[in-house]
């Protein structure tokens, strides 16, 4: 009875398992297909992007390098970064960036100095000393920028950096206020680097706006505007 039942029963069967086999095989083939055909238009995606970036940089079309340029700046690795923001306008060969920088007071205002028994203690920054970084901090960002700016496209001649802060003025009021614009060449900026200049050096050698006193008072200026 047993043997009947399966040979009446065995060609069934095996049919059904196998249709079951095929079943699970397409839709496990298809599954593969459409992950590769996904991960292929992703693929596809993220080099016609990078493709597209890379032509704009070569032949300068500046209408496309607003945002690639704020996302450079923005990925800089830079002290105080998240207290910077930055936007950047294109016209012909030329970039206008414009810098938001961290208030001074969100910087170190403790040094840690070496005593003669060869311990060391914490002791306060004097006003001076705390102007002094500031300025060597606003200068050396500016530089910075500039430098990263004019890799971004062969085609980009000029640069001009406006950098503005926080601060409060004799009523005690916070107001935003420019402190320094520069416009920079690139072959004059490039002799600098090549030489060494130090940042604040170059951002007063070139064409500037910039009302610092010998103490690092920054008064308020006009940031250049157009090209």
């Amino acid at each position: 009875m047993k043997d009947a039942y399966v040979k009446e029963h065995i060609v069934e069967k095996y049919q059904q398992k196998y249709d079951e086999w095929e079943s699970q095989r397409r839709a496990f083939e298809e599954g593969e297909a459409k992950q590769e055909r996904l991960q292929n238009e992703a693929y596809e995606k993220v080099y016609t992007e990078k493709r597209d970036i890379l032509v704009a940089r070569l032949e300068g079309k500046m209408e496309l390098l607003s945002g690639e340029i704020e996302r450079i700046l923005t990925e800089s690795s830079i002290p105080l970064r998240k207290h910077i923001s930055c936007k950047a306008r294109c016209s012909t060969n030329a970039v206008l960036i414009d810098v938001q920088l961290p208030p001074a007071g969100l910087f170190p205002s403790e040094e840690l100095v070496s005593l003669k028994n060869g311990t060391t203690k914490t002791k306060p920054k004097t006003q001076k000393r705390m102007r002094e970084e500031y300025a060597c901090y606003m200068f050396s960002l500016v530089s910075y920028f500039a430098a990263k700016v004019f890799d971004v496209s062969p085609a980009i001649e000029q640069i001009a950096v406006s950098a503005h802060a926080v601060r409060e003025n004799k009523a005690g009021e916070e107001v935003d206020e420019y402190i320094y614009s520069g416009r920079f060449l690139r072959d004059s900026l490039c002799s600098a680097i090549v030489e060494g200049a130090d940042p604040e050096d170059l951002c007063l050698s070139v064409d500037n706006q910039c009302n610092m006193t010998k103490t690092k008072v920054f008064k308020a200026i006009q940031p250049i505007g157009v090209f």
